[in-house]
């Protein structure tokens, strides 16, 4: 799931945009959830990604002030 990608990252855990692109476009959760974080990661806009990540945890859940200057302070692409 996107979540575990980014709080693996949070964590300390490696990253390389590949997890990123396989999670949003590849995995067994890539489904509708993903469309705007996976229209952001083609894109190219580092920008728009850290954008769609974050409405990714809102719209989940999952979300945090911590964790939104988190996304906004890595690059993901």
């Amino acid at each position: 799931m996107l979540i575990d990608v980014i709080l693996d990252r949070e964590g300390g855990c490696g990253y390389t945009p590949e997890e990123l692109k396989y999670e949003a476009f590849e995995s067994a959760f890539a489904n509708d959830v993903y469309k705007d974080v996976q229209k952001a990661v083609k894109s190219g806009n580092e920008a728009k990604v850290k954008e769609e990540l974050i409405k990714y945890t809102k719209n989940n859940d999952y979300y945090s002030p911590k964790l939104e200057e988190y996304i906004k302070s890595v690059t993901w692409l």
